[in-house]
């Protein structure tokens, strides 16, 4: 698909995801369905729905980096991703890095997320009780993400 087209299409993402539990996916949407259509709640989740849905349809070499070196591969774990010809070397990196991995991820389960913190030098790690768009969208993501990484930001830049 990527071949041919030059992108990998944001709906095939999609589809992908949606498919990973594909009976939450129904239910989700049952859910809502039975639920007042008028309220501040329906309002949220149409809009959480939106932001979901509108990505962007990925070009052909992002996509092969994603999918096939990072995912499939594990080059950056493994110290041979490349850019450009260069060889990208985490644990020499000296800087402050601060790993989020949620607990509750069921996309990228924290474990793989906190591998990176163990070949970075100077990484701190957070990992909230929450899911993976929890920690963007979720009740709780401003107090238990969003101020600690604000708090975490200060003097690192």
């Amino acid at each position: 698909m990527i071949d041919q087209s030059g992108i990998l299409p944001a709906e095939w993402i999609q589809s992908v995801f949606a498919s990973i539990n594909a009976e939450r996916t129904v239910s989700k949407f049952a859910g809502f369905a039975a639920r007042a259509q008028d309220g501040d709640a329906a309002r949220l989740f149409v809009a959480v729905e939106d932001w979901l849905n509108e990505g962007i349809d990925l070009p052909a070499g992002v996509a092969r980096t994603c999918l096939h070196e990072w995912y499939g591969e594990n080059a950056p774990g493994r110290g041979a991703w490349a850019v450009d010809g260069v060889t990208v070397d985490l644990s020499a990196l000296d800087v402050p890095a601060l790993v989020v991995a949620s607990a509750q991820d069921r996309l990228v389960p924290a474990e793989s997320s906190l591998a990176i913190a163990k070949i970075l030098q100077r990484a701190e790690t957070l990992t909230p009780e929450i899911g993976h768009i929890g920690m963007m969208t979720g009740r709780a993501c401003e107090a238990v993400v969003w101020e600690k990484v604000a708090g975490w930001l200060p003097g690192r830049l």
